[in-house]
This record gives structure tokens, C-alpha cells and sequence, in this order.
């Protein structure tokens, strides 16, 4: 292809064919194509100024391309995640936005000092606007009235679009199946989630997006009905219903409802993490563990301690350990509230952080005037150190945040609380954003 069969992208700088209508990097409609008629371009040149508009406003809030990967910090070996089907309409997810690559990009020292990004985030107003301004660009290339329609292509890209835009609207809701796939889940988790729900489905809707339009009213009569039982964790047959629902809609648009990759990220970060504050299970029991594929949170709310023990060859008091210190992070986690900016576990983690401030100044303190007891009780401040550590993995895995924690892991106790602080920090300016 020489110079000439080329044009460059306004946007991305990016090198495209001479006849492509839109980028191949970022997706920005081009003023390229193959010629056309007067009549056709009577046509065409509206929808290109439409989807210039719909480029322009977008830009501001295009999500990452990219998940944050799983990573176990510890010796844990997760089960290897299985890819996510390709849905039938949906081809893969576009490019960052030229804003969002700089701001990942701006810092040249930041990724060789190891400092953690500010997560790419978006609003829900603006997630709500980036639907609005999908949709006439959407019906224009889908044909109007006097039966002119768009390129196949074209309609891909704004499917593309709106499965990026599903995804970050529907955070909660995933969050939601991945409580309900484990255990049990609190009723709260439906006023957080029927909002999101339901506004998608509106925009599928207006897209025409008709396979997606029937598996969204099911589950949104489903959460209604949900809704209205009593106490405070959902019943066993509306826990079942949710879940059909989530697997047909998850089919259809996996970008969106897949909660299979999240779970393969913090399942076993959480698991590793509640195994070590177990006393006596150290590196040759996980070992064992680990080795007959026990890995995911299910599987140890399911298990007995007899099972366990005929499994790995541990002993049965061992097990019981371990059996009941799962059934108290499970206590835990269905006692926290559900709420959109995870408040309770943000509490949570600046209090562990407190804690695990207080034990590093302790150590460092003794460090200075050696004694046989002195040694003594800094093996237990370090212990203490480091169960505040894991709980804090665990908090960390729950808030999504595997990337963050692959990037402390290799760092000293004191640079790990300074870049917690950072993290803390970014969070607050998020949640105010909202």
C-alpha cells in the first residue's frame, strides 16, 4: 500500500487505507471511502459530521481496553481462566482514547518507579450522554425511511461502542453476580443494580439491539420481584432466578455480564490470603492445597474439613482451621452493606492501613537497640505486620484492584502504604466525581 492509498488519522495520527470510513486504531470516522454517487453523498455526509459528534464526545470517557490481569501476589497458583466467547455481534474493543493514553503515558519515570495509575473511570452521567450520543449515529447508519442503510461495519462500530459504554455501566452489577455465585447475597445489591439495569435496557431499546432487549426485561422483573421479599440476604429461589437470567444475558453480551474473568482474578488472591492467616499452613501445606486445584472461594464454603483432609493429606484439625476461618471471612463479607462507592470497604482498608502504619513503626523502633527479647516480640510485630497485610490483599481483591496489588508486592512496607495513600487519595477524588 503506498503513500498515496493512504490518509492519516486526524485523531491517533494512526495510518489508515485510503477508502477506510473509519480509524483502525481509535475508530474516528475519516472522510475516506470508495466514491460515491450524489445521491449517496447526500446521505453519507450527514452521518459522517454525526459520527465526528458522537467520536468527539466520547473521547472523554472511552474505558481501557485492556482488564488488569490476574495475578496471584503469593504462592498461590490460580486454575487458568478460560477465554470469554466472542459474542456474535460484538467484534473486539476499541482503543483508548488519545486522552486517557496520555494521561497513562505522561510520567516517563512512572512505570520504572513502580507507581500505580489512576484507575480510568468514568461517571455515570457520562456513561448515560455516551448513549445519547451513540443513538442517532446508530439509526442513521440502520437506515431511515426512504430505505438508504449503512455499511455493516459501520453498525459494528457503534455495537462495539455500546458494549464498552454496558460494561462500565453494568461494574455493580457484575460485582452483584460474583457475591451470588459464591454465596449468598444481600437484597441491597438490587436498589444499587435496577438502575443500571433498567437504563440499558431503555438504550438497548432504542438501538433496535432486539437479542438483548428480551434477556434485560426478564431480569428486570426478576430483580423487581427480588425486591420484594423479606430480610436481609435474597432467598434461594430468587438467588437462582437472578442467576439464570445473569448466564442468558452473558451469552449475548459477555463484555458486559461475563463475571468469569473477575472472579479468575480475586478468587484466588483472596483464597491465598485467607489460607495464610490460617496458623500452621504455611508454604509445603498451600502446596498441597493448591495442587488439587482448591482455588476459588466456592469451593471452600462447599467443603468439609473431612473432605479437605482426604483430599490434601492434611491433618482433620488442620482442616477445621482452615474450614472455619473461610466461614468467618464469608460472615464477613455477606455483613457488609452494598453501596455504589464501596464505602464500607474503603473504611475498612484505611483502618488495616492504620494498623499495619503502626506495626512497621514498631519494628523499625526495635530494630535500633537489639536484645533476646526485644527479638522476641519483633517476631510478633511482624506477624501482626504481616496478617495486616493479607487482610489487606483481601480488601484490595475485592475492590478489583489486582493490578494494584501485583505492583506492591515486590515493594518495602513503607513504600506500600505510601502507595496506598495514593490509591486512597484517587479514590476519594472518584467518588466525589460521582
Amino acid at each position: 500500500m503506498t503513500m498515496e492509498d493512504t490518509q492519516q488519522c486526524p485523531k491517533c495520527s494512526a495510518t489508515c487505507p485510503l477508502t477506510a470510513r473509519f480509524c483502525v486504531k481509535c475508530g474516528l470516522a475519516l472522510s475516506g471511502g470508495a466514491p460515491a454517487t450524489p445521491h449517496q453523498r447526500a446521505h453519507t455526509q450527514p452521518l459522517d459530521q454525526q459520527a465526528l459528534e458522537a467520536q468527539h464526545s466520547m473521547s472523554s470517557w472511552a474505558p481501557s481496553s485492556a482488564p488488569p490481569p490476574g495475578a496471584v501476589p503469593s504462592a498461590a497458583v490460580a486454575e487458568p481462566i478460560a477465554p470469554v466467547a466472542a459474542p456474535p455481534r460484538v467484534s473486539a474493543p476499541p482503543a483508548p482514547s488519545a486522552r486517557r493514553v496520555q494521561d497513562a503515558t505522561s510520567r516517563p519515570d512512572a512505570a520504572a518507579n513502580g507507581a500505580s495509575q489512576p484507575p480510568a473511570r468514568v461517571t455515570s452521567a457520562e456513561i448515560d450522554k455516551g448513549f445519547d450520543d451513540i443513538e442517532p449515529h446508530f439509526e442513521a447508519i440502520s437506515g431511515s425511511g426512504d430505505g438508504i442503510a449503512g455499511m455493516p461495519q459501520d453498525r459494528q462500530q457503534v455495537e462495539v461502542l455500546f458494549a464498552h459504554l454496558a460494561a462500565e455501566h453494568l461494574g455493580p452489577f457484575r460485582d452483584f453476580m460474583v457475591e451470588l455465585t459464591i454465596g449468598e447475597a444481600r437484597r441491597e445489591w438490587i436498589r444499587i443494580c435496577s438502575p443500571a439495569v433498567n437504563s440499558l435496557l431503555e438504550a438497548a431499546k432504542k438501538l433496535g439491539l432486539s437479542d438483548l432487549v428480551g434477556p434485560l426485561e426478564v431480569l428486570s422483573v426478576e430483580l423487581l420481584q427480588a425486591q420484594k421479599g423479606r430480610g436481609a440476604m435474597l432467598e434461594e429461589e430468587a438467588r437462582t432466578q437472578l442467576l439464570n437470567c445473569h448466564q442468558e444475558l452473558a451469552k449475548v453480551l459477555p463484555e458486559a455480564f461475563s463475571v468469569e474473568r473477575e472472579s479468575g482474578r480475586r478468587d484466588p488472591i483472596i483464597v491465598d490470603s485467607v489460607l495464610r492467616q490460617v496458623p500452621g499452613v504455611n508454604k509445603v501445606q498451600l502446596d498441597k492445597i493448591y495442587a488439587v486445584g482448591l482455588t476459588q472461594l466456592k469451593m471452600f464454603y462447599d467443603a468439609k474439613a473431612e473432605d479437605i483432609a482426604a483430599t490434601t493429606g492434611l491433618s482433620l484439625e488442620l482442616c477445621g482451621l482452615i474450614v472455619e476461618r473461610f466461614e468467618r471471612y464469608r460472615r464477613r463479607a455477606a455483613s457488609i452493606i452494598p453501596e455504589p462507592t464501596r464505602k464500607a470497604e474503603y473504611t475498612q482498608l484505611e483502618q488495616l492501613m492504620s494498623k499495619l502504619r503502626r506495626h512497621n513503626q514498631a519494628i523499625d523502633d526495635q530494630g535500633r537497640n537489639w536484645t533476646r527479647n526485644v527479638s522476641k516480640e519483633k517476631r510478633k510485630l511482624r506477624q501482626a505486620r504481616t496478617d495486616s497485610w493479607l487482610e489487606i490483599q483481601v480488601v484490595l481483591a475485592r475492590l478489583g484492584e489486582a493490578a494494584l496489588l501485583t505492583r506492591l508486592e515486590r515493594f518495602p512496607f513503607g513504600r506500600k502504604l505510601e502507595e496506598l495513600e495514593k490509591f486512597l487519595e484517587r479514590s476519594k477524588t472518584d467518588k466525589r466525581e460521582l
